[in-house]
């Protein structure tokens, strides 16, 4: 019988009574680290919980160590203990949880997935930090490109009118874009600061997640490197959930659900309907499913279980190379690109203003 006591919002945890809080992503790879680490060493797994519990202040980490320390010490073995509470994990940490409860594999089970996380960390860092530094240069720059649009090109022009000097072309050019901004300055500061908050309102509400995943991924240098590491971690998650012994329409579905990709999901959906409407892998129409020709390729080629994981492996390995790859190449273009951005508009004001400047005195000193 479980320990748990079901409730509308969800299970109850025996620390302190309260709904037990569905685990991120990240918190489950941490208890699974921990758990997987004090076996390894072979140390008592409740006081080791009962100790990385006293060194997280709250949330539902803390809650989670607790309970299963509790659990322990109540006597409940370790596969039964985690099996009990995997309401609390998300859904792909729960279908490996039970995969390995009832394979007898659950230690290296869990070790697996350490590792599986440790990676995807790794490359959504280096997604991450790969551009930063060029977002703070773009958002800079706007600003201070606003700021001499809108006060200090406006100096220049009242000069340039009192003293009559005949304009070049791309004087003309820089002043238009400032009466523009003059004019308009509502508007453009609406487009700068409102425009990004609505547009991220209508995405968030009205848009489907497959639609904003797809739109992610036709963005420029980021796009192929969300979905190159997207398929990595869906790949290397479905390799261990048919290790598992999962069924393969199941694993399927909580891959995709895993990896927090609604366009990979939806695909993984659709390869799972296939194969539970009685196709093979090889039958299925796995190419119309969005997965890449590799990737469709290594699901309909590998019928048997084993060497179906070895290919999802290898292509895991593939997509985490190309995604590592192209996190280098947007790391070391990214910001020359930036620079030579800024520096053209850079340019085109002070060749604005200075070629002028200089006829004009050029006219004066003769």
């Amino acid at each position: 019988m479980s320990d748990s006591i079901e409730e509308p919002g969800g299970t109850v945890d025996p620390v302190g009574g309260r709904p037990a809080k569905r685990l991120t992503g990240a918190e489950a790879a941490a208890l699974a680290e921990q758990i997987s680490g004090l076996a390894a060493a072979a140390l008592p797994i409740p006081d080791g919980l009962r100790s990385m519990a006293e060194e997280i202040p709250s949330g539902g980490l803390r809650r989670a160590l607790l309970d299963l320390a509790e659990r322990l010490e109540r006597g409940v073995p370790l596969e039964s203990a985690l099996e009990q509470m995997s309401p609390a994990m998300p859904d792909h940490m729960r279908g490996l949880v039970r995969a390995g409860v009832q394979s007898g594999r659950l230690g290296e089970i869990l070790a697996q997935y350490v590792r599986y996380h440790s990676l995807a960390t790794q490359l959504h860092r280096k997604t991450v930090s790969s551009m930063i530094y060029p977002l703070v240069l773009i958002i800079v720059f706007f600003f201070i490109f606003s700021f001499m649009m809108v006060l200090i090109v406006p100096k220049f022009k009242k000069i340039f009118m009192d003293f009559g000097v005949e304009l070049p072309h791309v004087t003309n050019s820089l002043l238009v874009v400032s009466d523009l901004c003059v004019e308009f300055w509502q508007v453009w500061l609406g487009i700068l600061v409102v425009g990004p908050i609505l547009a991220w309102i209508y995405a968030w509400f009205f848009l489907p997640q497959a639609t904003k995943q797809r739109l992610l991924y036709r963005m420029p240098l980021m796009g192929p490197l969300w979905r190159w590491t997207g398929l990595a971690q869906f790949a290397r998650l479905l390799a261990m959930l048919i290790e598992s012994e999962l069924p393969l329409p199941a694993a399927l579905k909580l891959a995709g659900d895993g990896v927090g990709d609604a366009e990979i999901a939806d695909a993984a959906n659709h390869v799972a309907r296939e194969i539970e409407a009685g196709r093979s892998l090889a039958e299925s129409d796995a190419r119309r499913s969005r997965f890449p020709a590799g990737l469709a390729q290594s699901l309909q080629w590998s019928e048997g279980t084993q060497s179906l994981a070895e290919s999802l492996r290898s292509a895991a390995e593939m997509s985490e190379g190309q995604a590592m790859i192209h996190a280098e190449f947007v790391l070391r273009a990214a910001p020359p690109l930036t620079m030579i951005f800024i520096l053209v508009l850079l340019g085109f004001i002070v060749i604005g203003l200075f070629m002028p400047l200089i006829k004009l005195i050029t006219e004066l000193s003769g």
